[in-house]
């Protein structure tokens, strides 16, 4: 048995002896990185190297694919309301102009019923059947104030005859 197969079997854990780690040191250096020595480990490392960016890449990938279409689900869902909107607001724009009409068309007929209303009870020659049996002095001198009382009673006896069937009778008040 050799001196150093003797120490090598007595030895204690950690206990190498000066003259192995001499020799060993540079060996453990050298064989530290494997690629410096082996091409075919230098080429593997670069190997993992490019798979391991490539995993990156496609698990980014993967998160921006998921990303576009939650994005792409959300813009559908604008879209969508978007057109109820619309809709909407096209229904409510054509009810609120009907409502304005029919709000026009009752002011102007208070108006018109609320004219012929004054101007027969003022103008006794413009009410239908009246005659004018009351004139005044200024009024019976004024030939063309007589004209316009009678085609203005000519003009409003069909009208008043269609408001005096449908408006209820008032007692003491009659057209």
């Amino acid at each position: 048995m050799d001196k150093e197969e003797a120490n090598a079997a007595t030895a204690s854990e950690n206990g190498m002896s000066k003259s192995c780690k001499k020799f060993m040191q540079p060996a453990a250096v050298k064989y530290d990185d494997v690629s410096s020595v082996n091409k075919v480990a230098a080429v593997q490392a670069q190997v993992d190297d490019v798979k391991m960016t490539m995993e990156d890449n496609v698990q980014q990938m993967l998160r921006q694919h998921e990303k576009l279409e939650d994005l792409e689900d959300k813009a559908d869902t604008m879209r969508s309301e978007a057109s109820k909107f619309k809709r909407g607001a096209g229904q409510l724009a054509s009810k609120m102009w009907w409502q304005n009409m029919r709000l026009w068309c009752i002011i102007v007929l208070i108006t018109v019923i609320v004219l012929v209303i004054i101007i027969f009870s003022v103008c006794e020659p413009c009410r239908p059947g009246g005659g004018g049996s009351r004139r005044s002095i200024a009024a019976a001198d004024d030939s063309g104030m007589d004209k316009f009382h009678e085609v203005a009673a000519k003009i409003l006896e069909q009208p008043m005859q269609v408001i005096n069937k449908s408006l209820p009778r008032v007692r003491g008040f009659h057209f």
